[in-house]
């Protein structure tokens, strides 16, 4: 749910087919326009073979800014939230250097990484194009509805 709302957020900051609202939107694997491209769980071809290829959410910047996103989400024990972030820019790291390569532009990985009961570092958030509050409190939400939402699956 929350890659759902992240992939919502920039479509509708690049101008780029969306739902009218995050729950409702479905994520098409590429969407692209003037501004911008997205690819949706998608696999990068690199030169040579790399362990993690298929991050979350790609974003290809166009028009000025040009550069490229991982996105890479994860909803661990709040106690991991740190880790975890670490954890996606190494995991992402021999990608980034193949993508350098490939399309001569900067590539960085962010890590959307929120604990479970919804607490976040802002850190690497702040990196989203047209990040604001309400963006968090979306992405905050998406976590509790999904906690929750497990949570009566399993009859507690």
């Amino acid at each position: 749910m929350v890659a759902q709302a992240l992939h919502w957020h920039l479509c509708s900051v690049f101008g780029l087919p969306a739902a009218a609202s995050w729950h409702s939107h479905e994520p098409l694997p590429v969407v692209e326009n003037e501004q911008a491209k997205t690819l949706w769980d998608f696999s990068i071809q690199t030169l040579t073979t790399v362990g993690s290829n298929r991050p979350d959410i790609v974003v290809f910047l166009k028009e000025g800014t040009t550069g490229i996103l991982l996105l890479e989400i994860s909803c661990p024990a709040d106690m991991n939230i740190l880790m975890k972030e670490e954890e996606k820019i190494t995991k992402y790291q021999p990608l980034v250097q193949q993508m350098r390569q490939i399309y001569h532009q900067p590539v960085q990985v962010i890590p959307i990484v929120f604990g479970v009961t919804g607490m976040a570092s802002k850190n690497y958030l702040k990196k989203i194009p047209a990040y604001e509050d309400k963006l968090f409190a979306s992405l905050q939400m998406a976590v509790i509805l999904g906690t929750t939402s497990i949570l009566r699956g399993l009859n507690i």
